[in-house]
């Protein structure tokens, strides 16, 4: 087709997939994630009539869609950090990354009987986290000629929603009922306005190293910049321990430092790529270059990689359920809760592990009183979870197993 020589053609065929699976994944309340609308109209039209390199055609491929855009969400990622919420969710935290430990112990222990090592590299940091994640390892297979496990990566973003949206659906609803029927604060199995207290949001205003940026004077370039630098910084502190070795530091998880205190001083502004407006259209560049990877699939590689793609996502759910289930144990969090925070990491973090949270609320909830109630106590939780697992340590992982590839 003659228009598939056109970039802006190309960029209307690839948002207008995207458009599609957020379409029908509105339409389903995420139980069919768009992820997997768009992985699959992907490669349907790799597979018939959509050139390989139509992201390249569009003008965003590499390597705007792939160091720059990593590095910058990982960036935005340390802005989104909240250290006081950390603190008042430490168990949550602890049960996070006792799950994650869990997943790490299992897949690898167990996996590592009858699955390639480099299945296994791939696979552990990808179902720990979300895109960031899978993008990181996809990257650095890619880089090595690894074809079948950078496929494996993406295939292990796409389908572990699967295993982890039902599962937390059980748990998360489970959990209300628990909530409600053990509550000191019920009366006649109905929870009041009164019952439920405002927090106190006020906070006294922290001094900062650098001082907040009037509105007039912030721009969507200016914080850009200020990202840039942190993210130069975090290659430059890579590239001086490469001496180390197997002990290098990865610069995905440099920057990711780099940022979280970035924010502390006030250098990066909270939540950054939100705040100059950048966000979607970033993470849209991010997905399509994780999705461009599947221009080198094959309906038989696809076969191929079934197998060690079941399997890492089985013993992944079973060794994050095991692992948070016995730090909640010792925490006093109970094995629903602690489910459900590991099964965060699962399926990506937010906006989903608040929709499933919200949903599981309404579903038990006969008011909006309860309902607020069961949010304001399993959200928190839900969200630390996030925190802790998808923004935090997956990214850590993914820079320490990045290194065993080959």
């Amino acid at each position: 087709m003659e228009f598939l020589q056109n970039p802006v053609f190309c960029l209307f065929i690839i948002v207008a997939i995207y458009a599609l699976g957020d379409f029908i994944s509105t339409k389903t309340k995420a139980w069919i994630p768009s992820v997997v609308v768009v992985a699959t109209l992907f490669l349907i039209g790799f597979w018939t009539i959509l050139p390989k390199d139509i992201i390249d055609r569009a003008g965003i491929g590499a390597p705007l869609g792939g160091i720059v855009v990593i590095m910058l969400a990982i960036a935005h990622l340390g802005t989104t950090i909240s250290f006081q919420e950390l603190k008042l969710q430490w168990k949550s935290v602890v049960v996070s990354l006792a799950g994650l430990l869990g997943m790490v112990v299992v897949v690898w222990g167990i996996g590592g009987l009858f699955l390639d090592k480099n299945y296994l590299v791939v696979g552990i940091p990808s179902i720990t986290g979300g895109v960031v994640s899978a993008t990181l390892m996809q990257e650095a297979a890619s880089a090595i000629g690894l074809t079948k496990p950078a496929l494996l990566a993406i295939c292990i973003y796409v389908m572990q929603g699967f295993a982890g949206y039902p599962l937390s659906t059980i748990f998360l609803k489970r959990e209300a009922r628990r909530i409600l029927k053990q509550s000191p604060i019920l009366a006649n199995n109905t929870i009041t306005k009164n019952d439920i207290q405002p927090k106190n949001e006020d906070q006294l205003p922290q001094k900062k190293l650098f001082p907040s940026i009037p509105d007039k004077y912030y721009t969507t370039a200016l914080s850009l910049a200020k990202m840039a630098i942190v993210c130069i910084l975090a290659y430059i502190i890579q590239t001086l321990t490469v001496s180390w070795g197997a002990f290098k530091l990865n610069q995905a998880v440099v920057v990711l430092i780099l940022s979280i205190f970035a924010t502390k001083i006030g250098f990066l502004e909270e939540n950054i790529l939100k705040k100059n407006g950048t966000y979607h259209f970033i993470m849209l560049v991010l997905l399509i270059s994780v999705f461009a990877g599947l221009n080198v699939a094959t309906p038989e590689m696809l076969i191929e990689l079934a197998f060690p793609l079941i399997v890492i996502i089985v013993l992944g759910v079973i060794g994050g359920i095991l692992g948070a289930g016995i730090a909640g144990k010792f925490t006093g969090v109970s094995f629903d809760m602690s489910s459900s925070i590991i099964l965060v990491a699962i399926y990506g973090g937010f906006p989903q592990n608040y929709i499933l949270t919200e949903e599981a609320s309404k579903a038990v909830s006969d008011s909006k009183e309860e309902q607020k109630y069961l949010m304001d106590t399993m959200v928190p939780q839900m969200l630390v979870g996030g925190f802790t697992s998808v923004t935090i340590t997956s990214v850590i992982i993914s820079g320490i197993f990045t290194s065993f590839l080959g």
